[in-house]
């Protein structure tokens, strides 16, 4: 049954990106797509999350305030990935976003005095390695320095707040609290801030074509939202019953390797040979990293 979940989380997670890019080809270059679709897209995870709140109502103000925190790098993130996805290619934006590991595993190595495995130092070394080799571009091309701009930013964005994360558990724990029991509340609360915040955004905008993106956004975003919701709280449910050493790697590599196979297949994306290579150190550093 664990593994039936586990396909669903990979499922799930990819199927977002998968939105991301058909609703970008559906409302091409519409004014005000992108703040509309992702305020769609928050609000859907908000109202599906506060749904499971009220029939898990647990609250905490360390949670309250970490999640606000967490709100400002998850908003960072999901839009910056949207922009990656806009304006470069779909399977590149998905790993360098999945490189984001590092971020809570350099905290935990200089913060918290974890050391590196060995296995992780290799994957520390494949994974500059792939960044350098991904980023090649043949001569006659030019560099696209705007998809890089924001693939960085979803980097720092899901690196941050995955950071944000795991000290909230140990605040939780060093206060003799259980992190899982206030999970939903940190979610929830997490959603309706960086609701706000995309409302306001687009409130700011006054869009005047907001019947048409209703019918060409409103689905796409929603069925994120959902996507995104659902996708942590199986998580939550998987993190007690797999080991993390099989969930994180599974989930990341699958990710990157599903949207792969679809960016090549169906969007028709093609790289040069030294990208190629890149990809794969890619996916065997985030698998290292991981363990």
């Amino acid at each position: 049954m664990e593994y039936i979940l586990l396909f669903f989380v990979i499922f799930l997670a990819y199927i977002q990106n998968i939105f991301i890019k058909q609703n970008d080809k559906k409302t091409q270059d519409a004014e005000n797509a992108q703040m509309f679709f992702l305020f769609f897209e928050v609000l859907a995870a908000t109202i599906f999350l506060g749904i499971l709140f009220i029939f898990n109502f647990n609250f905490s103000w360390t949670t309250f305030f970490f999640a606000m925190g967490f709100a400002c790098s998850f908003s960072t993130c999901i839009f910056s990935s949207y922009m990656a996805i806009k304006t470069g290619s779909l399977s590149l934006s998905a790993l360098i976003s999945s490189f984001s590991i590092i971020i809570p595993a350099l905290y935990s190595a200089i913060i918290l005095g974890e050391k590196f495995t060995t296995l992780g130092i290799i994957g520390l070394f494949l994974l500059f390695a792939s960044l350098i080799l991904v980023n090649t571009i043949e001569k006659e091309k030019k560099f696209n320095f705007k998809w890089l701009f924001f693939a960085i930013l979803s980097f720092l964005g899901n690196g941050i707040g995955s950071t944000l994360q795991k000290v909230h558990q140990s605040n939780l724990s060093a206060q003799g609290m259980q992190a899982n029991d206030y999970a939903v509340c940190f979610q929830f609360f997490a959603m309706l801030a960086v609701t706000v915040i995309f409302g306001i955004c687009l409130i700011s905008k006054k869009p005047k074509n907001f019947k048409t993106l209703i019918k060409k956004s409103c689905s796409y975003a929603s069925a994120t939202g959902v996507a995104n919701a659902g996708c942590n709280i199986l998580m939550l449910l998987l993190a007690t019953a797999l080991p993390g050493v099989v969930l994180y790697p599974s989930v990341s590599a699958g990710l990157i390797v599903f949207t792969f196979i679809t960016g090549l297949i169906i969007y028709k994306e093609r790289f040069t040979k030294w990208q190629y290579i890149g990809y794969v150190c890619g996916i065997v550093s985030v698998v290292l990293l991981s363990i």
